[in-house]
């Protein structure tokens, strides 16, 4: 698996639309500006009763990156949480000085960074763990080690893993941005990846079709909202087998490496009964396809994680994201 999930918090105007998304726990209301680098959007969250929460699977080691921003000095509050059952294994705080700190299982403080966040500055913070009573803790700053604590008990509850995590706000506005997730089950993107980007990429024709499109018109044209619109324009099919496939727009211009492709579809049932899909990515003459997913009859985000070209460890260029089909299947 590897890369687990990525969210640049571009596809939001209202916090509602988090959860059922592509987070499964909404807490508060968050909002969203313009993003980190002023382009697209990035979250905020307003109070430290504004957060969103991530269901994960069994993560006994984990890399989370995230692009923090405070809008003030903030009150001594964790940013990000780490559960397994519902107990906290280790947080991630800020400290009325703007320091981070790490705290293990017994609420003592594990490392503090050197560097003190500045108010109304992006930084890329990252976070390497190992659960385990005799675990370890790694956060950097902008790809510099801040903190580094070995041999330290970061397992609260009955299990060597997490099975959740949360991105929680402050009294501070903390802005969040870029974020990711990976474990170190594959040879892929298993360490820091530094800092990251993530950038959304929408349908701009159509590849080869099989569902309907509810305008009358182009199947992408129906799908290629950044803000899904519900019932408005939709592409719709009742029979196994159906697959869309789009051709995508371009990722911006850059030299940086590619981690994932991941693919996300907004949908839902249309009558009672079983319904799934299948997710589906194309690059040259290879399709990989995701694992059936259900649907209900609320509209949710729907995800999967491409983390090569071609399942078989070729890692994403720009050139290879630019030429690939993203679609969808019937099941």
């Amino acid at each position: 698996m590897a890369l687990i999930f990525i969210e640049g918090f571009d596809t939001y105007n209202a916090a509602a639309q988090l959860s059922p998304g592509k987070w499964d726990i909404l807490g508060g209301g968050p909002t969203f500006t313009t993003g980190r680098l002023g382009v697209n959007k990035c979250i905020l969250l307003n109070a430290n009763s504004d957060y969103v929460e991530k269901v994960v699977s069994n993560l006994g080691t984990f890399v989370v990156g995230v692009a923090l921003k405070l809008s003030g000095s903030p009150a001594a509050q964790t940013i990000l949480e780490f559960y397994e059952g519902g107990v906290a294994n280790l947080k991630l705080q800020v400290n009325t000085s703007r320091n981070l700190e790490v705290t293990n299982t017994a609420g003592t403080i594990v490392g503090t960074s050197t560097l003190a966040l500045s108010v109304g500055v992006w930084y890329y913070v990252e976070l390497k763990a190992v659960i385990s009573n005799t675990g370890s803790i790694v956060v950097k700053i902008d790809s510099n080690t801040e903190i580094n604590a070995t041999s330290i008990d970061t397992m609260n509850s009955a299990n060597a893993y997490i099975d959740n995590l949360r991105l929680r706000g402050n009294t501070a506005i903390l802005s969040a941005d870029d974020f990711y997730l990976l474990d170190t089950t594959t040879a892929l993107n298993i360490d820091f990846l530094g800092d990251s980007r993530i950038d959304p990429f929408f349908p701009m024709g159509d590849n080869s079709i099989q569902w309907t499109p509810s305008s009358g018109g182009t199947n992408f044209s129906d799908v290629d909202e950044l803000i899904p619109d519900g019932d408005t324009t939709y592409v719709f099919s009742s029979t196994p087998g159906h697959i869309d496939l789009y051709n995508i727009t371009d990722m911006p211009a850059g030299t940086g490496s590619v981690f994932g492709v991941q693919v996300v579809a907004n949908a839902r049932k249309m009558d009672a009964g079983t319904r799934s899909l299948k997710l589906k990515v194309k690059s040259g003459a290879t399709t990989q396809t995701s694992a059936s997913k259900s649907l209900s009859t609320v509209y949710a985000n729907t995800i999967t994680m491409f983390q090569d070209s071609d399942g078989a460890g070729t890692a994403w260029t720009k050139a290879l994201v630019d030429a690939a089909q993203i679609g969808i299947e019937v099941v």
